[in-house]
């Protein structure tokens, strides 16, 4: 190792150094070129790290504390999938949407999970289907047909596939297939057709 130690007038120049048990250094230690390996045991920082390029971890990453980043979060391996055991919450104070979602292929888009249970799903072509009530807390604009398959029997107001409230406004013709049941009839046309 003797020819491992160069000086020089103007600077100590060390071409290859062995430390048998440990480096003590109270100021900086900068890297001009080349790299800095650790072959076996642990790194500890008591402070910051600071980083410019790029940052390859090839085994898991665990973090103590909050994940802050100003740019985009990129998963490159499709094949994997991300597993989250706390809530996410996403606020968006800027450009929206503050959430997209993307699927390619003949695949579901999103689906919901009570447990093991699926209770929402949006599949390929973006219908949704749900496995429970869909409570609308205000209006809700149609502008496709609507169909409801249910064929439960209405014997009062309170019964049958199609349950309403309050009063029905049609400004288009009215086909009823079965018995019209109704308390009172108010007749501001004379056209009717069928069995009275």
């Amino acid at each position: 190792m003797d020819t491992w130690l160069q000086f020089s007038n103007t600077s100590n120049k060390l071409t290859r150094t062995y430390i048998k048990e440990f480096l003590d250094v109270s100021g900086n230690v900068i890297i001009r070129e080349g790299d800095l390996t650790v072959l076996d045991g642990n790194t500890d920082l008591g402070q910051n790290l600071d980083v410019s390029g790029d940052t390859h971890i090839k085994g898991d990453l665990k973090v103590d504390g909050r994940i802050m980043f100003a740019g985009d979060a990129i998963q490159t391996d499709i094949d994997q999938n991300v597993f989250i055991s706390k809530k996410v919450d996403i606020s968006n104070n800027g450009t929206g949407p503050a959430l997209t979602v993307r699927q390619y292929d003949n695949e579901p888009i999103a689906q919901f999970y009570d447990g093991d249970k699926l209770v929402m799903d949006i599949v390929n072509g973006g219908d949704i289907s749900m496995n429970r009530d869909l409570y609308i807390g205000r209006s809700i604009y149609i502008s496709g047909i609507s169909e409801i398959t249910n064929t439960t029997t209405s014997t009062d107001t309170a019964t049958g596939a199609l349950v309403v409230s309050g009063g029905v406004a049609i400004a288009g013709t009215l086909n009823i297939g079965g018995t019209l049941n109704a308390g009172s009839i108010n007749m501001s046309s004379s056209e009717m057709s069928g069995i009275l």
